[in-house]
């Protein structure tokens, strides 16, 4: 045997084992990237339904755009556990039409009964 068969011994294992465990470590990687992107959803979404005054890591006082010294004095911004709507409700307790119009209270989750 001469090295030209032995070059092409070669060529035919790195044909037949390389190709196929190249694109397996290619297909991992890619499914390892799509297990981390949709682990982060899955924070993402129950940091949200976590928190009913919050769209993702944005309080309602950002999307309102409020001042500092009225998020100092704002219920929702100390009960952050608390949704920001069920602090706001009228005397006869219906919602606020400024809740019901907001960004937050329309992207909350919907509550579920047990």
């Amino acid at each position: 045997m001469d090295f030209r068969d032995l070059g092409l011994v070669l060529f035919g294992l790195v044909v037949r084992l390389g190709i196929p465990v190249g694109i397996t470590l290619l297909v991992v990687r890619w499914l390892a990237g799509l297990d981390a992107r949709w682990q982060a959803e899955a924070r993402r979404d129950a940091l949200r339904l976590s928190s009913g005054t919050r769209v993702g890591n944005i309080g309602c006082w950002d999307v309102k755009h409020c001042k500092p010294e009225q998020i100092a004095k704002c219920p929702a911004f100390a009960h952050k556990e608390t949704p920001c709507w069920q602090l706001f409700r009228q005397k006869n307790g219906a919602l606020r039409e400024g809740c019901i119009g907001c960004d937050v209270f329309k992207t909350a989750p919907v509550p579920v009964a047990l």
